[in-house]
């Protein structure tokens, strides 16, 4: 009776970790999108500099546009736009 038990549970949690390796191969597989914090298809940080005190400049990558803005706690404004160039991308 006791030996049953024990075949039965080691079936059972073998089954449970192959379902999740299935599931964590499937997922990369064909690369489902989960979205998560800071991370986007089309926008990309490339880098932050901070200036001063809540004070900091930031270069953002969206699609093809490499954009300088500078942020605070309050506000961001746009200084300056620049077109990547084929091959200039990072990624």
């Amino acid at each position: 009776m006791f030996e049953g038990q024990v075949v039965k549970f080691l079936l059972t949690s073998f089954f449970a970790i192959f379902l999740l390796i299935a599931v964590y191969y499937l997922i990369n597989k064909f690369n489902f999108y989960l979205p998560r914090a800071g991370k986007s298809r089309y926008i990309k940080l490339l880098e932050v500099l901070p200036v001063g005190k809540d004070f900091y400049l930031a270069l953002v990558e969206v699609g093809e546009d490499r954009l300088l803005l500078a942020f605070t706690n309050s506000s961001v404004k746009l200084i300056k736009e620049f077109k990547v160039k084929d091959g200039d991308s990072d990624s």
